[in-house]
């Protein structure tokens, strides 16, 4: 048994001995005309090299110009960069010692790899496939990989090739890494030719610390096309990339994606035209941590079903707006700055007929020409959580909805700060006209400017809750224009906004009209301006006074109001003076309604009136309101009593 053994051994260890003996590497060089095994033997052909080896074999090719086009071979390893003296493949320098395959005349690719496994290209500079007539343009370019199992391409360089489509890299049905390569200058001529850069059929390459720069692409994907696909690129900038056509609009000057869900981490578009991204159908690409900036279109458009996740991204400067998301998209984005784009709707972000969803985001400084200097809504209910809307502006001399307009759409924006945007007609913070309905709870809306309605301008049935609009400016309606609407406020604080020519709180005209609950109306000038319509308003404090059940005409008592702190301090007169409505907790998050002791209503109809809830100071043990004596009395009386101990002043029994 034992000799058995020791025979299967010594056989297995014989083989391997023997497969590592066959392991060759052929040396090419310009000029050379030897066998290839020595660089003083060298071979003159990349090609003949490549006849020579066999799997596991090395390729070492000198500095030079080599005018050819090569298919490769499975297992074989093709590496350039090479002075011709080294001994050691580390010894070579890729970049001092260019290895240059060019294809000049040539009616093959300058590199072709079908149906083959293992191979790996190196330190190479891959050039000039084209066309060798004035007539013929080859289907693909530079580098054509079709049916490849584990090509990987590092180092290399891949620059002017024309082609139909995928001029500079044709990837179908493949899985290839590349690393460190610049794919640069490529150009599609035919109709419809996309993928200048990179064409990506139905495979998921890897795309490591590349370069694609400079392609041009007569249909879509400038820089990258992908079909089908799933690419996953790190570390990667995708720059100056251009798609145009003479026959009809073409997408995605950096990245076309059709039915594609590419993942790109900590990546570069920038400066492509047109559009940064284009998604377009069915998909779920994932962008973290990427810069999309100055982009002549849209940073990010998605449509036809496309619903990207973009995380932690920049996405700025971009002439064409920062995203696009039209026909039935529904794109996230969470932790994300969108800022200093413009376009004609929707500077920041224009949702058409879908359902985006934004998440800590920041939609700042940027320029809508015609109308949403931060947003646009048409036909849509995206949704907005702990957003910061600020510094938006239309320049349109009829632009409406600086930080937001919404057009026949129902957005619901919860937690977000829509603040000093500026617009030059309606709804200077937010517009909500034709036949919209947006929902704003536990909202900041605060320092806008229009002419009407410099905090918002109400639509036909918004919802407003735990609002406060304060510092807004406007000629009519400095915090509220409303043109025959019922929006419906509950808790909010309207305070400090001024209207030049009347309703510092509010212009109210047509019917139906808005309904104020539990709401605080406090504002500089006239209060109030209507024409035959006024608002229905309860439970609620209004400077000056309004007929309506439970209203009072009294100060507030803010904590703080010149630096905008409108809380409620312990004497005011709304704690405990609303009515019991369904809202359980306020613009801070904290919890209503507390029930202060003496003041107003009790128990579950102790609501407060305005976007706070007054919350009872730490060691407030009376509840009502105040940290006095009274407080101290109690903790010694309670503290006696558990100690089982009491004295004529300190009577055991709470009664």
């Amino acid at each position: 048994m034992r000799t058995a053994l020791n025979w299967a051994l010594a056989l297995t260890l014989a083989l391997t001995l023997a497969g590592a003996a066959k392991a060759a590497t052929w040396y090419v060089r310009p000029g050379g005309d030897g066998s290839g095994m020595s660089w003083t033997d060298a071979l003159g052909s990349v090609q003949a090299a490549i006849n020579s080896a066999t799997a596991s074999d090395e390729i070492w090719v000198a500095s030079g110009t080599y005018n050819e086009a090569i298919t490769m071979k499975s297992g074989i390893a093709l590496y350039g960069g090479f002075s011709a003296t080294e001994t050691v493949r580390d010894q070579r320098d890729w970049v001092a010692n260019e290895t240059v395959l060019d294809a000049s005349g040539k009616t093959e690719r300058a590199l072709s790899a079908n149906e083959i496994s293992r191979t790996v290209i190196d330190g190479l500079t891959i050039t000039n496939s084209g066309p060798n007539t004035e007539e013929y343009y080859p289907e693909r370019g530079g580098i054509t990989l079709n049916g490849v199992a584990s090509a990987s391409i590092r180092n290399c360089r891949i620059f002017g090739h024309v082609a139909v489509i995928g001029a500079g890299v044709y990837c179908e049905d493949a899985s290839a890494t590349f690393i460190n390569c610049a794919i640069s200058d490529n150009l599609t001529q035919a109709f419809q030719g996309g993928g200048a850069g990179l064409y990506i059929s139905h495979c998921s390459p890897t795309l490591i610390q590349c370069i694609i720069s400079g392609n041009f692409a007569a249909g879509g994907g400038g820089g990258i096309y992908c079909v089908e696909s799933s690419p996953k690129l790190r570390h990667c900038s995708i720059i100056d990339n251009y798609a145009s056509s003479m026959y009809y609009p073409v997408r995605g000057g950096g990245i076309y994606c059709l039915d594609s869900s590419p993942m790109l981490t900590d990546c570069t578009v920038l400066g492509n035209s047109f559009d940064g991204f284009y998604f377009n159908g069915p998909s779920w690409p994932i962008i973290a941590d990427c810069t999309v900036e100055n982009n002549s279109g849209p940073g990010v458009s998605c449509y036809y079903g496309a619903s990207p996740h973009l995380t932690n991204c920049t996405i700025t400067s971009n002439f064409g707006g920062g995203v696009d998301s039209s026909y039935a998209s529904s794109p996230s984005l969470s932790d994300c700055r969108i800022s200093q784009n413009t376009a004609a709707f929707g500077g920041g972000i224009y949702i058409s007929e879908s359902s985006a969803a934004l998440t800590n985001c920041a939609i700042t400084g940027n320029i809508a020409t015609v109308d949403g200097g931060g947003v646009y809504c048409y036909a849509s209910s995206p949704t907005f959580t702990n957003c910061v809307i600020e510094g938006n502006q239309t320049d349109h001399h009829f632009g409406s909805g600086g930080g937001i307009l919404c057009d026949r759409s129902s957005p619901t924006l919860t937690g977000c700060v829509i603040r000093s945007n500026t617009a030059t007609f309606y709804g200077g913070g937010v517009s909500s006209g034709w036949s919209s309905s947006a929902v704003l709870i536990r909202c900041l809306i605060s320092e806008n400017f229009a002419f009407e309605g410099g905090g918002i301008d109400c639509g036909s049935s918004d919802v407003l809750i735990n609002c406060a609009i304060s510092g807004n400016r406007a000629g009519i309606g400095g915090a509220v224009y409303s043109y025959g609407s019922s929006a419906m406020f509950t808790n909010c604080t309207i305070t400090n906004n001024r209207a030049e020519l009347g309703g510092g709180g509010m212009s109210c005209e047509s019917s139906p009209v808005p309904n104020f609950t539990n709401s605080i109306l406090w504002n500089e000038g006239e209060e109030l301006r209507g024409g035959s319509s006024f608002p229905q308003i309860t439970y609620s404090a209004v400077e000056g006074g309004y007929p309506g059940l439970g209203n009072i005409d009294a100060d507030p008592l803010f904590v703080d109001a010149a630096n905008s702190d409108f809380r409620l301090s312990a004497g005011s007169p709304c704690i405990d003076a609303g009515t019991r409505v369904e809202v359980y907790d306020d613009l801070d998050g904290n919890p209503r309604p507390v029930d202060v002791l003496g003041r107003g209503h009790a128990g579950a109809d102790a609501y407060d009136i305005g976007c706070y809830e007054f919350q009872l100071p730490s060691g407030d043990l009376s509840g009502d309101g105040f940290y006095d004596p009274l407080d101290l009395f109690i903790f010694q009386r309670d503290w006696m009593k558990d100690m089982g101990v009491g004295s004529p002043g300190f009577p055991l029994s709470r009664e």
